[in-house]
């Protein structure tokens, strides 16, 4: 099979708190639990708690309990297939003694960026597509997401390209292989 078309989406992705409405608001982190974004699928989850604490961490498509021990950290991973707009939600289920603190929530969303160049070129020799784009404002971001579609309306997510947004106008590279994108194309028919 033989890919004519193949359409990509870069989307910026920044790693943002919103609050919650649940036990008089949280935010990113509250005094039994906090979540940060390490980039990529991974979140870390801190019990903040002296005690070894059940933590219920969820993100759009599955939940897991994680025991952690007092004072340190674990990490939860976001499924795969999400793509932006993603919630990751904690809370302890081991207090302590204290009162339940409710939910926490890390929101990562999907933004807009300035390319000043993007171009893409088959590598007959290796087999490969070589996506190449430059972020002209990346304040903020910290990676930016590969997605391909091969009708112009679906997408999944393809790889993850991190972003220094200290160095404005910097080019990246990102190599997508044929054999994953026929697997793809296959299983979108």
């Amino acid at each position: 099979m033989k890919i004519r078309h193949l359409i990509l989406a870069l989307c910026g992705l920044l790693s943002t708190f919103i609050s919650v409405a649940q036990n008089g608001g949280q935010y990113f982190e509250n005094s039994s639990v906090k979540l940060e974004y390490l980039g990529g699928t991974s979140v870390k989850v801190t019990n903040k708690q002296s005690c070894t604490a059940s933590i219920e961490v969820k993100d759009n498509l599955h939940d897991s309990t994680l025991v952690i021990p007092g004072n340190s950290s674990g990490i939860f991973t976001i499924a795969p297939a999400l793509v932006s707009n993603i919630k990751v939600k904690a809370r302890t289920l081991t207090n302590c003694g204290s009162p339940d603190y409710g939910w926490v929530e890390l929101t990562l969303l999907c933004l807009p960026l300035n390319f000043s160049n993007v171009s893409t070129q088959y590598l007959s020799k290796s087999d490969q597509v070589l996506v190449t784009f430059t972020v002209s404002d990346a304040i903020n971001v910290n990676r930016v997401e590969i997605q391909v579609s091969f009708d112009g309306k679906n997408y999944v997510p393809y790889g993850i390209v991190p972003i220094n947004f200290m160095n404005p106008n910097q080019t990246y590279k990102y190599y997508l292989t044929a054999v994953n994108l026929r697997a793809a194309a296959a299983q979108n028919k």
